[in-house]
């Protein structure tokens, strides 16, 4: 029984590494750890430890600031998940692929496979899966039955004027504090100045956020898009900044880690409110319009910084 965990992206794409039974490897930003990823500035310092045992593999996940996603779908964090061939996991800004295998090895080594190949392996399964995870259609097949993968499937999406889904879409691959700045710039140059002293109190935590990204503005966001009733733009934004990290529960118990989609749908909601108030009649060109300036995309680990 071993393990080979392969880096698909991210810093240390290409780079390999190899478990046999009984053995495990922590991972992180750390250099104490068994395999670490220094140059990734959105992984933690240790946040999963791959254990080999003698008939599975186990993916423990620690405590990440960030929210671990599994084949695209959210991880309870922490968590121990047995894992299966060709299993992936995003966290932080890298991507990790598991190959399970039944021969025996000798000690864990360390290689190289070039990174054409490492990114080759991510399937068009796996956008179909993603499709229905966004709940941007039910039935997949039509926007990836012709291999159409990440920029393919938006620009699919926008040629049928759903620029509402097209936004999602693209704004879930986007990084999330990125994604949140360019809505709060076009918030801040369209939107005349909040007028309820709760959606100016709103409007300063959110800039204070994107300034600089802190729990405190976060928690009091939420806490104010709850009061405004999550109506308006500023809400909205208040909303997404909320629910783009942390945990939902009460700081003594277990984190609750937010879902990894809503900064993206609160996100799109906030812009499309802020079109239709920009322009009633022809909300849809603006929309279109605003998102040619959207933050790069990094569809091969959602909301993370694109790495060439």
């Amino acid at each position: 029984m071993r393990i080979a965990i392969t880096v698909t992206s991210g810093p240390s794409t290409g780079q390999r590494f190899v478990l046999r039974s009984g053995q495990l490897a922590s991972v992180g930003r750390s250099d104490w750890n068994d395999f670490a990823i220094p140059e990734d500035d959105r992984m933690d310092d240790s946040p999963f430890v791959i254990r080999c045992e003698p008939h599975a593999g186990v993916l423990v996940v620690r405590s990440a600031s960030s929210s671990p996603l599994l084949n695209g779908s959210p991880l309870a964090n922490p968590c121990e998940h047995l894992l299966h061939d060709r299993d992936r996991l995003s966290i932080g800004r890298s991507e990790f692929l598991f190959a399970i295998e039944g021969a025996s090895v000798p000690m864990p080594g360390m290689g190289m496979v070039d990174t054409q190949t490492a990114r080759a392996e991510f399937d068009v399964a796996h956008w179909a899966e993603r499709v229905t995870y966004l709940e941007i259609e039910e039935d997949p097949s039509e926007l990836v039955s012709d291999g159409s993968q990440g920029d393919a499937i938006e620009r699919k999406l926008v040629s049928a004027n759903r620029y509402s889904d097209s936004l999602r879409w693209k704004g879930f691959h986007c990084d999330r504090h990125e994604l949140i700045a360019w809505a709060g710039a076009l918030i801040g140059t369209h939107l005349e100045s909040p007028q309820k002293p709760a959606e100016r109190d709103a409007w300063t935590h959110c800039r204070n956020w994107m300034e600089q990204p802190n729990d405190a503005d976060r928690v009091a966001a939420l806490e104010l898009a709850k009061k405004l009733k999550w109506a308006g733009p500023v809400a909205a934004l208040a909303a997404a900044i909320g629910w783009s990290g942390g945990s939902l529960g009460p700081a003594e118990g277990e984190p609750i880690p937010p879902d990894p989609r809503l900064t993206s749908r609160l996100v799109a909601i906030a812009v499309e409110q802020l079109a239709r108030r920009h322009h009633p009649t022809a909300s849809h060109l603006v929309l279109q319009t605003w998102m040619e300036s959207m933050p790069p995309t990094n569809y091969l680990i959602p909301g993370a910084r694109t790495q060439e």
